[in-house]
């Protein structure tokens, strides 16, 4: 018998929310060793996501969403704040623990975000 390598996952094993700005699957179920609370994100235009804070780095890349992606980050010890507009499709970012962030989509077209945390 000829064995399935490629075998699309079902419902029950991979939790999606879905909400005004868009969609998150979840797939910290698959993640294992270093990795964390695996998510991929739909971000769709004027959505935000996130303003909170982490106690681990969490990397997050951003898919297709040149121009109109903003990653803002705040230090609430030292009260730095960055802010960028995320000008390539594809780029990966890490945010160090403790330090707030918010993901905003300022565009009219929807981008995604994968995230995850290291141990």
């Amino acid at each position: 018998m000829e064995r399935k390598i490629l075998i699309e996952l079902i419902e029950h094993e991979v939790s999606v929310r879905t909400d005004n700005r868009g969609s998150v699957m979840d797939l910290r179920h698959f993640a294992s060793g270093r990795l964390n609370g695996l998510h991929i994100a739909e971000m769709k235009p004027g959505a935000v996501r996130g303003n909170h804070v982490h106690d681990k780095d969490e990397i997050i890349s951003v898919i297709g969403g040149a121009g109109i992606c903003e990653i803002r980050v705040e230090d609430t010890i030292s009260m730095q704040k960055e802010s960028l507009i995320v000008d390539k499709d594809m780029v990966v970012y890490r945010i160090k623990a403790g330090i707030n962030h918010t993901v905003v989509n300022k565009g009219k077209s929807s981008f995604y975000i994968v995230c995850f945390y290291i141990k």
